[in-house]
């Protein structure tokens, strides 16, 4: 079976980008009043490899990434949650995704 080499989203932007879109899962987090253990729970993904994540501390793998914002999109509109400045502002600068 052939294998395909892992694509490393964090190779495809630039350093400032990826951290605006690290601050972007921060903030939505943030905004649906989770805790990264609950947040973790729900994505089934340990609490530390969220918190490694939205730190900075482990590239985010893009599949990974995209799981996260759905997850956290979905429960902003299934709660009704209205988005802050600092959200709508963070979407701007990652829209290049």
């Amino acid at each position: 079976m052939k294998r395909f080499p892992k694509a490393k989203f964090y190779n495809e932007v630039s350093k400032e980008r990826y951290s605006y879109l690290l601050d972007y899962i921060k903030a939505m987090r943030r905004l649906c009043n989770l805790t990264q253990l609950e947040a973790s729970s729900d994505l089934n993904i340990d609490r530390s490899e969220l918190t490694n994540y939205e730190n900075g501390v482990v590239n985010i793998p893009l599949y990974r990434f995209i799981i996260i914002c759905v997850y956290y999109r979905q429960f902003v509109e299934q709660n009704h949650i209205e988005l802050t400045e600092q959200v709508i502002k963070l979407e701007k600068l990652c829209s290049f995704i």
